[in-house]
Order: C-alpha cells, then sequence, then structure tokens
C-alpha cells in the first residue's frame, strides 16, 4: 500500500530524505514518549519509512541482477 501511494514520487530521493530525517525523528519520539499512544504513533511512522525504504531497496537490488540471476517472475 505504501509503495502503491508513493509510487508517482522519484524513488531514490525520496526514500532517502525520509530514511535521513522521518526514522531519527520517529525513534527519538518513541524512545522519548511520555504516554503510549505517542510511542504507538512514533513506531508507526517508523516501520513506515522502513517499509518504503526495503520496497525500494528491493526493487533496486533486483534491477542491478543480470536478468538470469533474476527470480522467474522478475525477468523480463
Amino acid at each position: 500500500m505504501i509503495t502503491t501511494l508513493t509510487a508517482r514520487l522519484p524513488r531514490r530521493p525520496a526514500h532517502r530524505r525520509a530514511h535521513r530525517h522521518l526514522h531519527p525523528q520517529a525513534n527519538a519520539a518513541s524512545a522519548l514518549a511520555p504516554t503510549y499512544p505517542v510511542l504507538l504513533a512514533g513506531r508507526f511512522v517508523a516501520g513506515l519509512v522502513v517499509a518504503t525504504f526495503f520496497a525500494v531497496a528491493v526493487a533496486t537490488a533486483v534491477s542491478t541482477a543480470p536478468p538470469a540471476g533474476r527470480p522467474p517472475r522478475w525477468r523480463g
């Protein structure tokens, strides 16, 4: 779902910015959370950032592999 929502953004710059800026802030908010809902919100945002980064990282890794080394469903 996150990948679909961010599909129109330029991949590498967008995930770098999100991972560089949002991830530390979300973790800091979680670490310093005064209440449980704030902790949950911080962890949720951190999870979204990591999920977006992982989706882009997998797509990048597959695109750099030679076609013969790709999984069958990614050949093309």
